[in-house]
């Protein structure tokens, strides 16, 4: 069964290549690398190396290479699950359990794989056969692949007709209608969009959508980040699947175990809220917080800066409030202006705004800042 990435990267984490094959050879630092007697054969001149930037090993003498897991692999002649429950006691860390969450994934993983391989023969078989592929083969000519190289990297040839669905391709109001056209009459195979994609339109004969680099780590500068991706992606899912009950929805991710995607698969939006609740409440969030957002403007990065600190040492007085920053935004330079942000951060029952507008009146603002106040803001850019 195969282990989550995120237990493998944990163990990767905590383990530097060197660390793990220096337990077996001797290595000496040179540069950004180690080296040392290649533990695959008998050599007297070293030519084995470590990269822990790059977490990987190489053998000039014998082409061997690969990360740690591969190392104990093939020096003690262990099987991969093997190797992992190694790695894990010494990097200090439990034992993984299975659990039937993982024999589900494991299941999914296997029918997948099945899929996705057969589709690669049999577009590999067009490329090397089809008399239609011809212009194809004629490509990869003229950019010297030769036929060794082809079956090697399996490449194949998708004979379809492939249509771009974004603004940036339908900015004129021509356009979209013979592209929509096109959809109608089923002259579309593959249609590749961007957001604009699940927004209303209903296409028949749409049964499978592929959703790529699907975003789930709730990372961003927007409390709604996850709610609005969890959004998109319901909408997605109704464009497929209308008038066919046989219709799949398939998501890329670097974050395949995670639970949003299992809630938004088992169509368990009550779960998701749930979860998400408690991240904010640990976090100190609204609804369980407070938040104002102060940014302060300026044609000088510097003056933005003192700018934030002096407020900052105004607004410290106030009694049971927080006061975050300062900090350069993310989008820190708009229309030549550098922002700088402070974020103030009181319980729910108290009522901070009148005790800042005091002081914020009080105070003596330069001419050369601008200062903009968000009350309970939901982006921080």
């Amino acid at each position: 069964m195969k282990y989550p990435k995120e237990y493998l990267d944990e163990i990767k984490t905590r383990l530097k290549v060197s660390t793990v094959v220096s337990r077996t050879i001797n290595l000496k630092k040179r540069g950004k690398e180690f080296v040392g007697l290649s533990p695959f054969k008998n050599e007297k001149t070293p030519s084995f190396t470590v990269n822990d930037d790059k977490e990987f090993y190489h053998c000039f003498s014998t082409g061997e290479h690969g990360n740690i897991f591969d190392f104990i692999m093939k020096t003690q002649n262990l099987k991969f699950g093997e190797a992992v429950k190694f790695l894990a006691n010494l990097a200090g860390m439990s034992p993984y359990t299975f659990s039937k969450q993982d024999e589900e994934r494991e299941k999914n993983w296997k029918e997948y794989s099945f899929i996705y391989n057969e589709y690669i023969k049999f577009y590999h078989d067009d490329i090397l056969k089809n008399e239609k592929a011809s212009a194809a083969r004629d490509y990869l000519k003229k950019r010297n692949l030769s036929k060794e190289e082809v079956k090697k990297f399996k490449i194949g040839y998708v004979q379809k007709n492939i249509e771009i669905f974004s603004s940036d391709y339908l900015s004129k109001r021509k356009e979209s209608e013979e592209m929509f056209q096109k959809i109608k009459k089923n002259q579309v195979d593959i249609l590749v969009g961007t957001q604009m994609i699940s927004k209303g339109f209903n296409f028949p004969k749409l049964n499978c959508i592929v959703v790529v680099d699907a975003d789930f780590s709730g990372k961003g500068y927007d409390l709604r980040t996850t709610e609005k991706n969890i959004q998109l992606y319901n909408q997605l899912g109704g464009r497929a699947g209308r008038f066919s009950s046989k219709s799949i929805i398939i998501y890329q991710t670097i974050s395949p175990s995670n639970e949003t995607l299992r809630d938004l698969l088992q169509n368990n939006p009550e779960k998701f809220l749930e979860n998400e609740l408690l991240i904010r409440e640990s976090n100190n969030l609204p609804p369980f917080k407070r938040l104002i957002a102060i940014v302060v403007s300026s044609r000088s990065k510097e003056s933005s800066l003192i700018g934030a600190r002096e407020i900052k040492k105004k607004i410290q007085t106030i009694e049971n409030l927080e006061v975050l920053g300062p900090v350069d935004s993310p989008i820190f330079r708009v229309k030549k202006m550098y922002r700088t942000r402070l974020l103030l951060r009181s319980k729910n029952e108290i009522f901070i705004q009148k005790k800042l507008i005091k002081i914020l009146d009080k105070m003596k603002i330069s001419s050369k800042i601008k200062l903009t106040v968000d009350v309970d803001p939901i982006n921080f850019t």
